[in-house]
């Protein structure tokens, strides 16, 4: 089955682009000696997993038939605006995969030169509001994560289940994570990879369109 994927618009498009991509017979090629690379911040270590590390040791799974959607997100990635793809999918088709699949091809060297030196970081929601307790707790937290991946233009964030972020962390007086990230995206300082299923991404978008700002489209 497909994996849909929906590439993420700035505030100033209303438009909504979507491309079926039809899944490959490509099977990911065996790892060599690990590479040295650079490491994520701690912050984002803290809340998320190194796919590229993970990738590099050789403990991700080999990916069979994502070619075609691993290649999209990257051509998705290197475009200068609407450059945040979102993969659209029922659970268990292979949304996660297509991600550790980007962070074994950076780790193999198949990939363009301008994203060899890429770290693939799959941040973990859940994770970062367990144990949130108090006003502004989440929200310095995301503020961290987000400023470390603005920090570093090679870090892409892997956000499963990326709906979520609508509401997450929101109290009196908060902000939730959408309306923290949605500058940050709008502006370019950060690249996301977005994965959910086809009815939380229409109710994803809905909420969105609601909000006095019109970051997503």
């Amino acid at each position: 089955m497909a994996v849909r994927l929906i590439k993420a618009q700035n505030a100033s498009s209303a438009d909504i682009y979507a491309d079926m991509i039809c899944a490959s017979n490509t099977v990911s090629e065996k790892l060599g000696a690990p590479k040295t690379a650079k490491k994520l911040p701690s912050v984002i270590l803290k809340y998320g997993t190194d796919l590229s590390a993970a990738a590099e040791r050789g403990e991700l799974d080999p990916v069979f038939g994502r070619g075609g959607e691993t290649e999209a997100v990257i051509r998705i990635l290197s475009r200068r605006t609407k450059n945040n793809p979102c993969l659209i999918g029922e659970p268990g088709v292979g949304k996660t995969a297509i991600a550790e699949g980007l962070a074994i091809k950076i780790a193999e060297g198949s990939v363009p030169d301008g994203f060899l030196s890429k770290r693939i970081a799959a941040l973990d929601l859940p994770l970062m509001l367990s144990g949130a307790k108090y006003r502004g707790e989440f929200e310095e937290r995301m503020k961290n994560v987000i400023d470390a991946a603005s920090a570093d233009p090679d870090i892409i964030l892997f956000i499963d289940e990326i709906h979520t972020i609508v509401g997450a962390g929101s109290a009196e007086g908060a902000v939730d994570a959408a309306n923290m990230i949605k500058p940050a995206l709008s502006r370019g300082r950060i690249r996301v990879i977005g994965a959910t299923t086809d009815a939380e991404y229409r109710k994803f978008i809905t909420n969105l369109r609601r909000a006095s700002t019109r970051q997503f489209a």
